[in-house]
């Protein structure tokens, strides 16, 4: 996956983001994701994480704390995420098991900011 030319790399994103047309876009380079080596779903992690500012690394120290959702993440792009992850669990599921604790983190995060409006 990371050795992907550049010049495909854009269209993988807008496919996984949904950008694209058809959802059968997105469910087949999720399934294609899922035949990938372990290693290899940080990159999708990190594209779902990066507009959070949050990355596939975080929480992994053992400290498990809530964080403030900065102003500039709109509710949109909040919520975009939020269908990502449910596409991709649904799809990649146990595979992920090694970036639980980022994603489930900035959920929270997302959940907490969203009990404060």
């Amino acid at each position: 996956m990371t050795s992907m030319e550049s010049k495909y790399r854009h269209q993988l994103v807008d496919v996984i983001k949904g950008r694209s047309r058809g959802g059968d876009r997105r469910a087949a380079v999720l399934t294609a994701l899922a035949r990938c080596a372990d290693h290899e779903p940080s990159l999708l992690m990190d594209l779902m994480l990066n507009p959070m500012e949050s990355s596939s690394a975080a929480r992994q120290d053992g400290l498990f704390l809530l964080h403030q959702v900065s102003s500039n993440v709109s509710f949109k792009r909040q919520s975009g995420y939020l269908t990502l992850l449910g596409d991709v669990l649904k799809n990649l599921g146990s595979r992920l098991t090694a970036y639980w604790s980022a994603l489930l983190g900035t959920t929270l995060d997302l959940l907490r900011g969203f009990c404060r409006v």
